[in-house]
């Protein structure tokens, strides 16, 4: 089965080639724990990646990026391009299975509007802003997998660091020259001194500048989760009524698979 080339939505001169999984691939594939998405599609983008002298580490893609790769494979490679999504309607209140065609999610596709950066001021000093990305990603995946249970003083305090990472994540001194675990380390201790006011008020520019950049397919940014958006889906009892839902891509369930 071929699966034609497609262009990174954060950089549209980039051309990823992706083919469809072997026996072997499907065998690595299965040794993988269920809680980590991320780290899954880090190694399912890199494994599958047909054309050497074009690849590039699927960790260094913006998660809008990494969404769209496993949105484009899914979509040629599956025999079923609808997607089921049980949910309780706010509308009239009863359960609705919504089915959610993939040519309908791709009609939310854009390419991103400019550079994959932009500059903020913050406290006098300019900052740079950036997508998170697939190293991004995986660190908060990995924050979440410690949290425990809602309500719990442990989930609340690695939420609150879930909360600091994605910004810290998202930052960069201009013409930094150092390497990343050094670049987040520098940005940790400067966002950790900050007054609350402070930082929300550089939150707000971060997340100013992440919606400026809005790429791929329609998303949101959950507890550090990204979310795919549908469009509307009207209710079955209350006409003139719609629910736009949030799902994530887990590549657990569209791993290729033996069995």
């Amino acid at each position: 089965m071929s699966i034609p080339p497609f262009n990174l939505p954060s950089d549209p001169g980039t051309t990823v080639h992706l083919r469809e999984a072997t026996v072997a691939d499907c065998e690595q594939f299965a040794d993988t724990e269920p809680g980590h998405t991320e780290r899954v599609a880090s190694t399912v983008l890199n494994t599958l990646q047909a054309d050497p002298a074009a690849f590039t580490d699927a960790r260094d893609w913006t998660a809008d990026d990494r969404i769209l790769a496993a949105f484009w494979y899914h979509a040629h490679t599956a025999t079923d391009t609808s997607i089921h999504l049980p949910y309780g309607c706010p509308h009239c209140g009863d359960e609705h299975d919504a089915l959610i065609h993939l040519n309908d999610l791709a009609a939310g596709y854009r390419a991103i509007q400019g550079r994959a950066y932009r500059n903020i001021e913050h406290d006098g000093q300019t900052l740079e802003v950036r997508p998170l990305d697939g190293h991004a990603m995986e660190e908060i995946e990995q924050l979440r997998s410690e949290a425990g249970e809602p309500g719990t003083a442990d989930y609340e305090r690695i939420m609150a660091l879930i909360e600091r990472h994605r910004i810290v994540a998202a930052l960069t001194p201009p013409d930094y020259q150092g390497v990343r675990d050094s670049r987040i380390a520098d940005m940790e201790r400067v966002v950790r001194g900050l007054t609350l006011s402070r930082f929300e008020a550089l939150r707000e520019s971060v997340e100013a500048a992440w919606r400026d950049m809005a790429h791929g397919l329609e998303t949101e940014l959950v507890d550090g989760e990204c979310l795919l958006l549908t469009p509307p889906v009207n209710c079955d009892q209350e006409a003139g009524h719609n629910t736009r839902l949030r799902f994530p891509v887990r590549w657990g369930d569209y791993l290729p698979r033996l069995r």
